[in-house]
């Protein structure tokens, strides 16, 4: 199989915008595409590579997986072997056993699979995993371990059918690719039945033009720069879209324009072909492997913020690292003259075996937990480190209260959310329903541990406040009220505060806007969104607004400084939201709205020492609270929401509207 500095360019038209996107630079917001850019690739080269060994009478499927061992191991094992001590140095031992799993589960080539089960928003911050682009080496040796034998099977029994039978399966994949975009998004992300279809439409470039294509000089321009526009569009302004499935179109279809048209004489050609995009094209696998390490420890060492310098920084050294990488790692292993097949195996099974033991033992010790309170804490601060611990021992969607009976939490609204919520009704007569985002898990949470009503459902999920429609339940529970409107007594409707107060960059849920001598602005816009959506609830139901609590915002891993000075709240949040409660309150009375609203920092009350109570830490993470937590926030707001609960009960004026609540 010939080279073509072309596919080489487009690698690097691939990893850039992936970089970028992993910096967090906001104009480079669909950079992520690139990997799908790179799925495509690699189903391209992989059947070219195969079809022209099989005409060549020389292929066999232990040189093929040799091939792919030579050309992902060696690097892929070095940055991981180079990431384990930084990551022990920088990381709290429940971190270093969640990378623990990923090593394990980047050694099995599954980590696609760790990922979809530990990613999400609960998950510990994307951001600060080293080893989370893995995922996508993982899709693609999964498809490798299979491909090669189907398409021999296919080429043998069956050879006129191979196009069909490909585009076929590519078919099915993308069908499930949207489906999960919509309903299971992260799965539809991660897992490899979804991806599928990308690189079975790399595949199908040299099965259906083995002999070239032949076009005019302008069609291949059109194309060539047609495709090229497509990955463009997709980097610079995908942003929280459904994804893959059909907004993937462009970046796939993009990506095949170039590979079929971009000819050597063309404007796109010479572009990707030139020097600098081969060159960058060359380490671009080094650098994918290379970048989210350095970005996830800089975080983790504090740079948790938008640093455009640092990371921009970073992505230089990324490709430095590569270039070395390419060159003394890379090349060496790819070539059988200066490293054997025994070598190869000899030294890749020893990294494995080292990288397994380091990894199991991190695993099973909770990330050396004992060790790490032995060698890195004094005996204050690991007191400290204990009662944080506490507060971190499982997630939050691992705490979600159900009761077997009829006080229960959902994100989904299905068939079986709706037998038990009426069945629930035809038992305790009408329901409290707790409505919102995460922190309205948290509000549920509080509530079903005070026994608020023997009827109390909660309806929430990670990030979903109105006007959010990815994986989120409003429409669903605007179709509930309107069949069971009846059945509902009490909405109280929570949310983040967080998302309600903007930086001074415009920024929402932004560290900085907690930060001392930072100005930050109230968004009157969101406020007055979630006050419009909330009006159409109440020609349902009755609705309070129970404002936000006031979030901790603070640094939960230093132990130093709690040992020292005591467990604080960030004084800056207490005061922004005091402030926010203010304007919520003033909007509130001056909008005279059809819902009521209860002001939680006045009734809780959290000062800067509220931070632990008792042997309780009161926050699990910089703004959600911890299950001890939710314990003392639902008793302190039990009395005052029994009367909202009784007051609903016996209203007497029109509940039920004729119309769905529009968002």
């Amino acid at each position: 199989m010939r080279y073509l500095p072309v596919i080489d360019g487009l690698r690097a038209a691939a990893v850039v915008p992936v970089i970028l996107f992993h910096a967090d630079l906001a104009w480079c917001s669909g950079g992520f595409v690139g990997v799908d850019v790179f799925f495509v690739i690699s189903g391209y080269l992989i059947t070219s590579s195969i079809l022209s060994q099989l005409d060549a009478g020389t292929f066999t499927l232990v040189d093929f997986y040799e091939r792919r061992a030579r050309r992902i191991l060696p690097a892929l094992l070095l940055v991981t072997v180079v990431s384990a001590p930084f990551a022990w140095a920088l990381m709290l031992p429940h971190q270093f056993s969640d990378f623990c799993g990923s090593v394990l589960a980047t050694l099995g080539f599954v980590s696609n699979v760790f990922f979809w089960q530990d990613s999400g928003y609960f998950a510990r911050a994307n951001e600060l995993k080293p080893l989370l682009h893995t995922w996508s080496l993982a899709v693609e040796e999964q498809y490798y371990l299979v491909f090669p034998i189907a398409l021999l099977a296919i080429l043998r029994f069956a050879r006129s059918w191979i196009v069909p039978a490909i585009a076929g399966i590519a078919v099915i994949s993308f069908a499930l690719s949207q489906w999960g975009a919509l309903y299971a998004p992260t799965a539809s992300f991660y897992l490899v039945h979804t991806r599928i279809w990308e690189l079975l439409v790399g595949a199908l470039v040299p099965l259906c033009f083995r002999q070239g294509v032949s076009v005019s000089r302008s069609t291949a321009e059109i194309a060539s720069v047609s495709g090229l526009a497509l990955i463009a569009v997709a980097v610079l302004s995908y942003h929280n879209v459904p994804y893959p499935g059909v907004y993937a179109l462009a970046p796939v279809f993009g990506s095949v324009l170039i590979i079929v048209f971009a000819a050597p004489g063309t404007v796109v050609g010479s572009i990707l072909a030139s020097r600098i995009l081969v060159a960058l094209g060359l380490v671009s696998y080094s650098a994918y492997l290379w970048h989210q390490p350095l970005f996830a420890f800089a975080r983790l060492s504090g740079f948790h913020d938008k640093n455009v310098g640092i990371f921009l920084a970073l992505s230089v050294f990324a490709f430095i690292f590569a270039a070395l990488t390419w060159k003394f790692v890379e090349q060496p292993f790819r070539n059988r003259q200066l490293v054997g097949r025994r070598f190869l195996v000899t030294s890749s099974s020893f990294a494995v075996l080292a990288l397994g033991v380091v990894a199991i033992g991190g695993h099973l010790t909770s990330g050396y937990e004992q060790l790490y309170i032995a060698t890195r804490l004094t005996p204050e601060e690991a007191g400290a480190y204990k009662l944080v611990a506490s507060a971190r021992t499982s997630t939050l969607l691992e705490d979600m209260v159900d009761d077997s009976r009829c006080n229960f939490w959902s994100r989904v609204i299905d068939e079986d959310f709706e037998e038990r919520f009426r069945r629930c009704a035809a038992e305790h007569g009408t329901a409290t329903v707790v409505l919102g985002d995460s922190h309205a898990m948290n509000m549920y949470n509080a509530l079903a541990q005070a026994r608020l009503t023997p009827f109390l459902v909660g309806v929430s999920g990670p990030g979903c406040r109105p006007k959010a429609t990815q994986d989120c339940y409003y429409t669903a529970f605007d179709e509930l009220l309107v069949r069971n409107a009846g059945r509902i007594g009490i909405i109280f409707y929570h949310q983040s505060g967080s998302y309600l107060i903007r930086d001074e960059q415009g920024r929402v849920d932004s560290g900085d806007a907690f930060k001392p001598r930072r100005s930050r602005s109230i968004d009157r816009s969101a406020i007055g969104q979630v006050g419009d959506y909330l009006n159409k609830l109440a020609g349902f139901a009755p609705v309070v607004w129970l404002g936000p609590f006031v979030e901790a915002r603070a640094n939960l891993s230093n132990f130093a400084g709690m040992a020292k000075e005591g467990f604080k709240l960030n004084p800056v949040a207490i005061k922004a939201f005091a402030e926010l409660d203010a304007e919520l309150e003033r909007v509130h009375a001056k909008s005279r709205p059809r819902f009521g609203f209860l002001a939680l920092g006045r009734v809780l009350g959290f000062s800067e020492n509220s931070l632990l109570q008792g042997d309780c830490v009161m926050y699990r993470d910089a703004d959600h609270l911890s299950r001890c937590g939710e314990g003392i926030v639902g008793a302190k707001l039990k009395p005052f929401l029994s009367a909202y609960v009784a007051d609903a009960e016996a209203h007497k004026g029109p509940l039920v509207s004729s119309a769905s609540p529009e968002r």
